[in-house]
């Protein structure tokens, strides 16, 4: 509530051809269990961002079949004090689809209400659902309020926090190979995301992101890694249970 605070807000605009996103990577490709902290707030519509002046939309193949919509003219925005209906921000481990661990928030769930789950998590060739793959947790505060989320990938187990309060656990496919760290916010149009409205845009806050990690390239320095030679002497513990 610190009127002169600041953070980091990512976007995704619908255009009439196209949705841009916004990402955040780790450099470190191969993070081997870490712990993941991100304090954020998805912004209700109509909140006040300090941005850049938008780039003109390029212009559709086909003027006659696709008008270029100017943005934020033509549909009025929602005043429920709520983002827009259609996208999904995500915070995850990465090292391909089917080893990644993941916390999704969805616009056009309720505002209490956080996707996790360790992937696979679903059998497209069976077409259901895999059991104890996913879960959907009504957390304590809504995700239009600033709160910290966390995601641990330990040994043999994920869990999932709001404020410090354990959501979920999972040992169903833990991932067990090198990964990065991504954070984005994106909308495709699709099933899960839902369609957002050409002209609106959606924002994800950023307060901080703390992130305690070990490599794999640690794996044989035994349980305690040195960082004398980059870090002044520091010691710290691997992760574990």
């Amino acid at each position: 509530n610190d009127t002169y605070a600041t953070y980091l807000a990512l976007r995704t605009t619908r255009f009439s051809e196209y949705t841009s996103t916004a990402e955040i990577e780790t450099r470190i490709r191969n993070i081997y269990r870490c712990s993941v902290r991100v304090r954020l707030r998805l912004l209700p519509a109509g909140s006040v961002v300090s941005e850049p002046p938008q780039h003109k939309e390029w212009p559709p193949r086909d003027p006659k079949r696709h008008p270029t919509v100017p943005l934020n003219k033509t549909i009025p925005p929602l005043h429920d004090g709520r983002p827009p209906y259609g996208a999904c921000a995500g915070i995850f481990t990465y090292h391909d689809q089917t080893c990644e661990s993941d916390i999704e928030i969805l616009t056009r769930d309720p505002a209490y209400r956080v996707h996790y789950a360790n992937q696979p998590d679903y059998n497209f060739t069976a077409d259901h659902e895999i059991p104890g793959a996913s879960t959907i947790a009504d957390i304590p505060v809504p995700w239009t309020t600033w709160s910290t989320h966390r995601l641990d990938w330990l040994s043999g187990m994920s869990r999932w926090y709001v404020n410090n309060q354990m959501e979920d656990a999972k040992s169903y496919r833990v991932p067990d190979l090198e990964s990065m760290i991504i954070l984005n916010l994106w909308s495709d149009g699709g099933l899960w995301t839902g369609d957002m409205r050409i002209g609106d845009s959606i924002y994800l806050g950023i307060e901080y992101i703390e992130l305690v990690y070990n490599r794999s390239s640690d794996a044989l320095m035994g349980p305690y890694v040195s960082l004398s030679k980059n870090h002044g002497g520091h010691q710290r513990p691997a992760l574990t249970n």
